[in-house]
C-alpha cells in the first residue's frame, strides 16, 4: 500500500523557493518511456514507479526515467519525485559524500540545489513520504552501517518494519540522539496509521528546533515551515481542521512562499463557507506556483463546486497544458465545461481523460462514461402544445 497523505548548506529565500516550481516536468527534456511488461497499465503511475524501484540499483538512469514518467502520469504523488532525488545521488555516489559534507562548490552546488527541489516538491505532496530509497545511496559510501539504535531504527523503516523502527528510534531519542529522528519516527507512525503519535513526534521536533533557535543554514526541506506544513497535513488526517488551519498559518509565518499551505488554507476556508478567504488563498497559491498543475486542478475543482465553472475552465485548461499526461486534469476540465454549457468541448475533455485513465480508476471511468452518454443524448423534444378548444 502506498501512503498518500540535517546538514548545513545554501539558504533558500522566498524567491528561490518560488523558482523551484517554475519549470513543470512536461517542459523538461523527457527521457524515453521505459518498456513495461505486456500486462502493465501504461497509464498507471504506479506501474512505472514499481519498475523504477526494481531497476534502482541495476540502472539508476532507467529508474530515473521511470520515476519521471510516474510523476507525469500523476503529479500528485510524492514517491516518484523522491525517487528521482534518490536516483541522482545513488548514481553520483562520490558526489553524494561531498554533498553530505557540504563540500560541493560552483556548478556542482548549483546542480545540488536543483536536485534538492525534487525532494522539496515530494515533501510538499506528502511530508511523510517513505524514504527507503535513500538507503542504497548511503550504502555506497565508505565504511559500514553502525549498530546503534538510531541506525537500526532508520534501516527498519526502510525495510517497512515500522513497529520495530518506532521502538528503536525511541531508544535512540532517550539517549539524546539528533532531533530529526523525531521526523523518522513520525514517518513510521504514519505508515502504521497512528496519526496522533505522529503528531506528537512532529510537535516535539518543532519544539526542539525552536528551542535551538537555529542560526545555522538548513536545506529547504528541513525548514520549520515545511515541518509545520507536515503538522497541518497530520491534523487534516486526524480530522482536526482548526489545528490544521493553525499549523498551515504558522508554516506561512515561517515562509510565505509555501504555495501548498495557501491552497490548504483555501480548502479549509471553503469548507467553512468563507468563499472570499478561500478563493483568495487559492489565487495566492497559483500565483506563487503558476506552473503547478495540481494546484490548478484543485483550484478549478473548487471553483466548479462553487458554481463558478466558467472561471474554473481557465485554470483547468492551463493545468492540462502544463501536464498533458495528467488524466485527472481532463476529468475536472470536462466537468467544468459541461457546467458552463460547452457540451462539445466537455465531450472532448472526457474523451482525453478516458484515453489516459489508469484501469484501477474503474468507478471514475464508469462515472465519466455515464456523463458522456448524457451529454451525447439528443435533447428531449418539447411537448406538443395543447390545442385550444
Amino acid at each position: 500500500m502506498r501512503l498518500h497523505i540535517s546538514f548545513r548548506t545554501l539558504v533558500y529565500t522566498a524567491a528561490a523557493l518560488v523558482a523551484l516550481f517554475a519549470v513543470p516536468l512536461a517542459a523538461q527534456q523527457a527521457p524515453r518511456r521505459p518498456p513495461l511488461p505486456d500486462t502493465a497499465d501504461v497509464n498507471d503511475w504506479e506501474a512505472y514507479y514499481d519498475y523504477g524501484y526494481k531497476m534502482f540499483k541495476a540502472s539508476p538512469e532507467r529508474a530515473d526515467a521511470a520515476f519521471y514518467w510516474a510523476s507525469r502520469l500523476d503529479p500528485e504523488r510524492a514517491e516518484p519525485l523522491f525517487g528521482r532525488w534518490a536516483a541522482y545521488w545513488y548514481r553520483w555516489d562520490g558526489r553524494f559524500a561531498e554533498y553530505l559534507q557540504d563540500e560541493l562548490k560552483g556548478e556542482d552546488l548549483k546542480e545540488a540545489v536543483r536536485v534538492d527541489s525534487l525532494r522539496l516538491r515530494a515533501m510538499l505532496r506528502n511530508p511523510f513520504v517513505q524514504r527507503d530509497l535513500l538507503v542504497p545511496a548511503y550504502d555506497r559510501l565508505p565504511g559500514r552501517w553502525g549498530d546503534d539504535p538510531a541506525t537500526r531504527g532508520i534501516l527498519a523503516t526502510a525495510q517497512h518494519d515500522y513497529a520495530r523502527a518506532v521502538a528503536l528510534l525511541n531508544v535512540a531519542l532517550q539517549h539524546g540522539s539528533r532531533p530529526w529522528l523525531h521526523e523518522d519516527r513520525a514517518i513510521a507512525f504514519v505508515a502504521l496509521g497512528r496519526f496522533d503519535s505522529a503528531k506528537v513526534e512532529t510537535e516535539t521536533l518543532l519544539a526542539e528546533l525552536h528551542r535551538a533557535d537555529e542560526r545555522r543554514m538548513v536545506r529547504v526541506y528541513e525548514s520549520k515551515g515545511v515541518v509545520e506544513y507536515g503538522l497541518g497535513m497530520l491534523n487534516l488526517a486526524r480530522r482536526d481542521q482548526p489545528a490544521a488551519r493553525e499549523a498551515f498559518g504558522r508554516a506561512l509565518t515561517e515562509d510565505l512562499a509555501l504555495a501548498p499551505a495557501h491552497a490548504m488554507l483555501g480548502m479549509l476556508a471553503l469548507a467553512q463557507r468563507d468563499t472570499a478567504a478561500g478563493f483568495a488563498e487559492y489565487r495566492q497559491a497559483v500565483e506563487l506556483a503558476p506552473e503547478d498543475p495540481v494546484l490548478r486542478v484543485r483550484f478549478g475543482d473548487a471553483l466548479t463546486g462553487a458554481g463558478r465553472a466558467a472561471e474554473a475552465v481557465e485554470h483547468l485548461r492551463r493545468a492540462v497544458a502544463l501536464e498533458p499526461a495528467y488524466a485527472a486534469g481532463y476529468e475536472s476540465l470536462g466537468r467544468a465545461l459541461a457546467a458552463s454549457g460547452e457540451r462539445a468541448a466537455a465531450l472532448d475533455a472526457y474523451a482525453a481523460y478516458l484515453v489516459r485513465a489508469p484501469r484501477r480508476e474503474a468507478a471514475r471511468i464508469a462515472a465519466v462514461r455515464r456523463r458522456v452518454e448524457a451529454l451525447s443524448a439528443p435533447p428531449a423534444a418539447a411537448p406538443a402544445p395543447t390545442p385550444i378548444p
